[in-house]
């Protein structure tokens, strides 16, 4: 069985292509048509980026020192989108970083499809990015004025 490699990057994330839709002036209208599928490799590699990079922001576990965190996830994806097996393929260098990725990966479960230019299932390599802010101080009070 022919394998093609795909190298998720997530600097290739693309715009995605916004339906449009009548709104009325006092109130905008929002789409609820769903986005066409991938046509093409290319597209696909944009859209399954994306998707990770929506859900690791902000979802990081508690007690991670800030600072960013770069995870790769391998991972084969049959033609209807399924991911059959996944492991971690390169460490952040966090066990708690690499824990996250690999449990998006599991409640991802399915992907979109493969587009019609990739004939069989694909073994991909999917970095997945955490930037962990450092924390905030405490707001001060200010002295009532009494």
């Amino acid at each position: 069985m022919k394998f093609v490699a795909f190298m998720l990057a997530l600097v290739l994330v693309a715009p995605a292509a916004q339906a449009q839709s009548v709104a009325s002036p006092s109130k905008p209208a929002r789409s609820t048509a769903a986005p066409a599928p991938p046509q093409n490799a290319e597209q696909w590699v944009a859209t399954t980026t994306a998707a990770f990079q929506k859900q690791s922001r902000g979802a990081y576990p508690s007690g991670v020192a800030p600072g960013d965190y770069i995870t790769v996830v391998a991972m084969i994806v049959r033609r209807d989108g399924v991911v059959t097996t996944y492991h971690l393929s390169q460490s952040s260098g966090n066990p708690l970083i690499d824990q996250a990725a690999l449990m998006m990966v599991s409640r991802a479960g399915r992907l979109q499809p493969l587009p019609p230019d990739i004939r069989d299932q694909q073994r991909v390599r999917l970095p997945i990015a955490f930037h962990i802010p450092v924390p905030k101080p405490p707001a001060k009070k200010k002295p009532d004025p009494a």
